[in-house]
């Protein structure tokens, strides 16, 4: 277990892609994504999806998909959930649509047998897919949730209100957005990460959210649920990976997961919630441990 502490600073740049028209549809909708592909023609073992988190997007997932496809030899698929990113504006935001999002995904792109790695709202989705749709994956990595109800936090809110003050004010530049968002959140380290979340619009060249501001203030409770019935279990290779410090961890979670997953392993990094951000190195180990060990 690692006892050294430390966020990376990171320069995060927003994204110009223009925001998606909202819709709804109770359909699986194809989902943006980036794939790191394996250079070399020899066996590979089986594919990584990588989902993020709530305000998250592919990026996050970027620098780890490319070790991970060049180290351990295999496609890894960063992808952006519905109403993140690159992917489609469209209700419902739950997680039985988001998971059927990722089946539909893995079928479409002919994907055999994959490992799915969440975080957050993503390590949701990836749970319910594995718990759902069992017969489709290798194995299943959970990083720092747990499958409970579990409350958001106030700052989940106070960023979708950042991000409206934003686009009421009509700025230029990320620094006036920082200004503007700094009201809402202090960490600087934070408010890159949500500013990654804003696009110019290119008519009036003011930074807009490229995320559903309404849809996601909707959906509150609905991410913060777990509408998954106790009696689901996966047999499969699993894993969770957590953060000591991180307050989406307790002895209630821990339960419940093991409830789940009988048959998973837990490990703990000296970190918060933010686990492969803050320890990427040895997430990245963990990781990598875990794939070998069970040979996927």
């Amino acid at each position: 277990m690692r006892r050294n502490f430390t966020i990376p600073l990171k320069s995060f740049l927003p994204i110009r892609n223009a925001p998606h028209k909202v819709q709804y549809s109770t359909k699986p909708i194809p989902l943006a994504y980036f794939k790191a592909s394996i250079q070399q023609d020899n066996t590979q073992g089986s594919p990584v999806i990588m989902l993020h988190g709530l305000y998250g997007s592919k990026q996050n997932w970027r620098s780890l998909s490319k070790r991970i496809s060049n180290n351990l030899n295999r496609d890894v698929y960063a992808i952006d959930l519905r109403n993140h990113g690159e992917s489609q504006h469209i209700e419902p935001h739950k997680y039985t649509s988001m998971t059927s999002d990722i089946a539909h995904f893995i079928e479409k792109h002919s994907i055999k047998k994959p490992i799915i790695v969440g975080h957050s709202m993503g390590g949701k989705v990836a749970m319910a897919t594995s718990l759902l749709h069992s017969d489709i994956i290798s194995g299943v990595v959970t990083v720092d949730i747990g499958p409970v109800k579990h409350s958001l936090g106030g700052n989940s809110l106070d960023y979708l209100n950042g991000l409206e003050e934003i686009e009421r004010t009509g700025v230029s530049t990320l620094k006036e957005a920082d200004s503007i968002l700094s009201k809402y959140e202090k960490s600087t380290v934070i408010r890159q990460f949500i500013l990654t979340n804003l696009v110019k619009d290119q008519n009036s060249k003011n930074y807009k959210s490229r995320i559903p501001l309404d849809i996601l203030k909707n959906s509150m409770a609905d991410i913060s649920d777990w509408p998954f019935i106790s009696t689901l279990r996966y047999l499969g290779p699993s894993t969770l990976i957590a953060g000591k410090h991180s307050t989406y961890i307790n002895e209630t979670v821990l339960s419940a997961y093991m409830n789940h997953f009988p048959n998973s392993s837990v490990s703990f990094l000296e970190t918060g919630h933010w686990v492969h951000s803050e320890k990427p190195e040895e997430f990245y180990v963990l990781l990598s441990e875990f794939i070998k060990e069970h040979e996927l």
